[in-house]
């Protein structure tokens, strides 16, 4: 594993409950983007407290070579988690995470604070090299947002998501229903990507 990303799940575990994302996860993410080209864009589908937007933009060298980052999360629908799994996060806290681990990281992200939904009307089409879905996992929001952003991506870019997992039925079922046998999730990890 690259120095720089054990930097990145330390300093991480320092400050979250829970990472959300494995070591695996990270390991994935962070080979992911590092394909992503000069002055590209890295587009995410829920921003939680940072952690896979620090990935993917330490990865991809993002300040050297002028990579857009764009993270999209109302940041409505954090409290689920401190209910259904235990883990002390709120929304509000999930955005002030966000927000400083983006400031200690040097990153410059557009966050936009909406809906996928409406978010997705302002990015333009064909202009995303790495598009990560981590927003809803329930059936229909993940349905959604592959619809609404497979038009984003531009052709030979990244389509991915997060928590391709029994405990996540809704992800799993769109997933397989949207691209059939044309997606592959990686050993040891819950992330997808589209072939």
């Amino acid at each position: 594993m690259e120095e720089q990303l054990k930097e990145i799940i330390k300093y991480f575990i320092a400050r979250l409950t829970n990472l959300f994302l494995t070591e695996e996860d990270f390991c994935q993410l962070y080979d992911l983007a590092s394909n992503v080209p000069e002055n590209g864009r890295i587009v995410e589908i829920g921003a939680g407290a940072g952690c896979s937007m620090v990935a993917m933009a330490i990865a991809s060298k993002a300040k050297d070579k002028g990579i857009k980052l764009i993270s999209i999360d109302s940041f409505q629908d954090a409290n689920y988690l401190k209910y259904e799994y235990g883990w002390s996060i709120t929304k509000e806290s999930a955005l002030t995470k966000f927000l400083e681990a983006m400031k200690f990281w040097g990153l410059d992200v557009k966050l936009l604070q909406e809906h996928s939904a409406l978010a997705c009307k302002g990015i333009e089409d064909g202009s995303v090299d790495l598009l990560f879905i981590d927003g809803s996992h329930q059936y229909a929001g993940v349905k959604a947002d592959i619809i609404n952003y497979s038009p984003k991506v531009k052709d030979g870019g990244i389509f991915c998501g997060h928590d391709f997992q029994k405990c996540h039925p809704g992800v799993v079922q769109a997933v397989g229903e949207m691209f059939g046998k044309n997606f592959r999730v990686f050993k040891d990890s819950s992330i997808w990507r589209r072939n």
